[in-house]
């Protein structure tokens, strides 16, 4: 046989020799995978399974405990807010009380002469006629008035019906011979009589004459 064929079919050998075996190593690296593939699965589903309650309780015993939330745990700093907010609640709290115009003075102090004696000729402070009445519920404002219906009639500020507020006077009679306190709600405070005492009425029990304010300045 020619050397050259002996020489070509010796190098044929050695490719399909050399094939062969790469082959044969793929196979085996192909059947070895599956087991690798389920191996490491195997190895993440052990990583991720739960611990038993009974081991987690044993390893809780080692650790230490969560930290508590800082509403819940009574520490020297939170004490000063805690008494703070004690001594809060227990204070007075303060109402705003809206001052007391010279008016409202006027008809509080003849609402605190109800059941007084009618007297005439007298301005207080146990008896009192219709003007002396009048007189000294402004008097207690500050406010001076002549002892007399009609000369307290002729002295303040004429005002309609409509604009009546509490401390006003109303005139009553056409020849003015009587005058209560207005306080509101379409009533007055008045000393009507002789063998009377100084009550609280409608304004409209007698004939009104007229309406007034006295000046305050």
């Amino acid at each position: 046989m020619p050397t050259m064929y002996v020489d070509e079919a010796v190098r044929l050998y050695h490719v399909f020799r050399s094939a062969a075996l790469a082959a044969s190593t793929a196979l085996a690296v192909v059947a070895a995978a599956p087991s690798a593939v389920l191996i490491g699965s195997t190895a993440t589903a052990r990583m991720e399974r739960p611990e038993p309650p009974f081991r987690r309780s044993l390893t809780a015993l080692d650790e230490p405990p969560p930290a508590t939330r800082a509403a819940d745990t009574p520490t020297e700093d939170r004490e000063p807010d805690r008494d703070q907010a004690r001594a809060a609640r227990s204070a007075p709290r303060s109402v705003a009380v809206p001052p007391v115009n010279i008016g409202e003075q006027a008809a509080r102090f003849a609402y605190a002469q109800i059941g007084k004696p009618y007297r005439i000729g007298t301005k207080g402070p146990n008896t009192y006629d219709c003007s002396g009445l009048t007189l000294a519920a402004w008097r207690s404002a500050g406010i001076g008035l002549p002892h007399s219906a009609a000369a307290q009639y002729r002295q303040v500020n004429r005002i309609s019906r409509a604009d009546l507020r509490p401390g006003d006077l109303v005139f009553y009679f056409r020849r003015i011979t009587h005058v209560g306190v207005y306080v509101g709600n379409s009533r007055i405070i008045d000393a009507p009589r002789p063998g009377r005492r100084v009550t609280l009425r409608p304004m409209d029990t007698m004939p009104v004459a007229g309406y007034g304010r006295p000046a305050t300045g």
